[in-house]
């Protein structure tokens, strides 16, 4: 029986060392840490690959919107074939324009051209600047620069998000882990008490009624092991899933060696500190820089637009080559709208609607980080306090079942007593091991709420 109770009261701290050895142990499969879990998720997180693709977007949108400041160049190129009479008709008259330029020598023969060609090569080069455009193109600029701060917040915002998601399940299947490892002594412990009791009941010193108690513990033991166990493979595959991992690949994790500790900035200044550094308001700020800008390129639309346009050509005539007369022209353009049966202020009250609903939506996001905060540190301070008290509580159920042990190999102690500080030890170790990982988990969601959390 000595034998038996020492068995019995080997947990303790010494359970997450059994834990570890049977992480390091494992045949199959890498060691996986907790840093290199979330370095895993971040490359290969589907969730995160779009965030960046977005943020690829919206730097092309700044590029699209600044590239409209600058002058547009186009060059247009024409071909037209004539029937030969039409050419014929056309010419009629060149030869005999040529002829008079010549005799009263007004001017140059070569100055006087064919009405037409059998084959007809027009080019001409265009340059246009804007000038003034009601600042349509410079809020663009400032819109869609904001539409890329934004984009890169969320992507820090969701890379935050997959850290959490990584931290949490990497302790919940630690966790599972360690409470197979229990599961695994308490069925050892017992069958341990089984066969003393059945050796016991050989002799006399305890009745059938005894044995059969420990065989149903036994059996309920063997159930919450099967239990412990489904439960680490449930873990194991979020974890897989969260990670982007094949679900038939193998790793071992390793253990935490953390030390609960509840010392921390006041409530107040980690509410400012969210505030602050919260990608996800920081991105509903920018979102909300964006749609000002969308405000004023709704106005511009009511304001005049000036172009500085120049053109270059060269005359129309039967080869590629530019070889003809040059002419230029240089214009400025004016454009002012007059009427356009209130489109356009009514787009501008759309844009100014948009911008409220972002700024109050802006409002409670700030409200809601909050109380997320708020949450996660009452969490926090919970669990630590549940730690604190399950410590106890294990101590004492450690202390009991020592007593009951004592007193029930001299056949002091009834066969339900032990059972029953069987049991207090065993939910007291349980409660211990969920409130540590509920703290860890806890930590992790407060750096979240804040907007700190980091591989």
């Amino acid at each position: 029986m000595k034998d038996v109770h020492r068995l019995i009261l080997t947990a303790g701290f010494a359970l997450a060392l059994v834990a570890a050895s049977a992480f390091a142990g494992a045949r199959n499969g890498r060691v996986l840490t907790l840093e290199e879990a979330v370095t895993l998720a971040l490359e290969h997180n589907a969730r995160l690959n779009a965030a960046r693709a977005g943020v690829e977007g919206a730097r092309q949108r700044v590029r699209v919107a600044r590239a409209n400041l600058l002058p547009k160049v186009d060059a247009q190129l024409g071909y037209r074939r004539l029937d030969p009479a039409s050419v014929r008709r056309a010419n009629v008259f060149l030869d005999v324009g040529r002829e008079l330029v010549r005799q009263f020598g007004t001017g140059d023969p070569n100055d006087v051209r064919p009405g037409a060609y059998l084959n007809t090569f027009a080019t001409t080069l265009q340059v246009v600047q804007p000038i003034y455009n009601g600042g349509a193109n410079w809020a663009a600029a400032a819109a869609t620069q904001a539409q890329e701060e934004g984009e890169a917040f969320n992507l820090e915002d969701t890379e935050q998000e997959v850290i959490l998601q990584v931290r949490t399940r990497y302790l919940r299947a630690l966790q599972a882990r360690e409470l197979l490892a229990l599961a695994q002594k308490t069925l050892e412990a017992s069958r341990a008490h089984l066969k003393a009791v059945r050796k016991m009941f050989e002799v006399g010193m305890r009745s059938r009624t005894e044995v059969l108690r420990w065989e149903v513990q036994a059996a309920g033991d063997e159930g919450r092991l099967v239990e412990a166990e489904n439960q680490l493979a449930i873990a194991l595959a979020a974890l897989k899933q969260v990670l982007g991992v094949p679900q038939s690949e193998a790793f071992s994790l390793v253990p935490l060696h953390l030390e609960p500790d509840t010392v921390m900035a006041d409530l107040d200044r980690l509410i400012e500190q969210a505030r602050l550094e919260h990608p996800r308001l920081k991105a509903l700020a920018a979102t909300v820089d964006a749609q000002r800008a969308g405000v004023r390129l709704a106005r511009a639309s009511l304001l005049p637009k000036v172009n500085f346009v120049y053109q270059l050509g060269w005359e129309q005539n039967s080869t590629l080559a530019l070889d003809s007369f040059a002419y230029w022209n240089a214009a400025v353009a004016v454009q002012i709208p007059l009427f356009h049966s209130f489109g356009n202020v009514a787009k501008v009250q759309e844009s100014r609607a948009e911008l409220n609903r972002l700024q109050a939506l802006q409002t409670e996001s700030e409200r809601l980080v909050a109380f997320e905060v708020i949450r996660a540190r009452l969490r926090l301070q919970a669990a630590y306090k549940r730690i604190q008290i399950a410590r106890k509580a294990v101590e004492q159920a450690e202390a009991n079942l020592r007593s009951l042990s004592n007193t029930f190999e001299v056949g002091l102690a009834a066969n339900i007593d032990v059972l029953d500080g069987e049991v207090i030890l065993r939910k007291a170790r349980t409660d211990l091991i969920q409130a540590r990982y509920d703290f860890w988990i806890a930590r992790a969601e407060l750096d979240r709420a804040i907007g700190t959390i980091s591989p």
